[in-house]
């Protein structure tokens, strides 16, 4: 592990670093990045994936492109390999929402003065139960939702699961989150215990637009 962080960072490996290890070592660097990329959809892959990589890392050639499931691609540009997406961005963001925040994944995330519309698309809050300013922003390793009617916390990523979210959508998804980093919303998924029903006492309305 320490070997893969000083030779793989930011989606690109060194190739050349990467050359000069054991053959063991190497096997194990491919499979450890294609666990960060797939987590839980491990199933997809398998030990032909591991060695398409290798194979394409030890080839004369300095550009190739293969497709791996779920629209994730490695390319070789000389000395390095990059994974990436074909149609979804890897970076991270973490936006305040003032009014209306557009994202790149096409969702709309909006302040609005009034909605009849009680699904996973619309959320409603008492404001001196949360802290502002809130933001929008991808998922991040160990991110839990207290889920609305639900006793204790469940992670965002077990969320994805169950909803079938594919591992390249999962990267930008949003999540609503207040001044205390804690996620009130995963918009079109699920709710949070702070969320408040039409009929109840509520200060600010938050829609997601796809």
């Amino acid at each position: 592990l320490n070997k893969m962080k000083k030779i793989y960072k930011d989606n690109v490996l060194n190739i050349n670093n990467f050359s000069d290890l054991e053959h063991i070592i190497r096997v194990k660097i491919i499979e450890n990045i294609l666990y960060s990329i797939y987590e839980d959809d491990l199933f997809v892959i398998n030990d032909s994936h591991v060695k398409l990589i290798l194979d394409m890392i030890e080839s004369n050639k300095k550009n190739i492109i293969i497709n791996l499931p779920h629209n994730i691609i490695v390319k070789k540009e000389y000395n390095k390999l990059i994974f990436n997406y074909e149609d979804f961005p890897i970076e991270d963001y973490e936006i305040e929402l003032q009014e209306e925040v557009f994202l790149d994944n096409g969702m709309t995330i909006k302040i609005v003065d009034e909605s009849t519309s009680s699904d996973n698309f619309c959320t409603r809050f008492v404001l001196y139960e949360i802290e502002l300013p809130l933001y929008i922003r991808t998922k991040r390793e160990g991110d839990k939702i207290s889920v609305k009617k639900m006793i204790g916390t469940k992670k965002v990523k077990e969320i994805f699961i169950d909803a079938k979210i594919p591992v390249e959508k999962r990267k930008s998804w949003p999540l609503l989150v207040d001044g205390k980093g804690r996620v009130l919303w995963v918009p079109g998924l699920k709710k949070s215990k702070f969320d408040k029903e039409i009929n109840e006492k509520y200060d600010i309305i938050i829609k997601c637009e796809k």
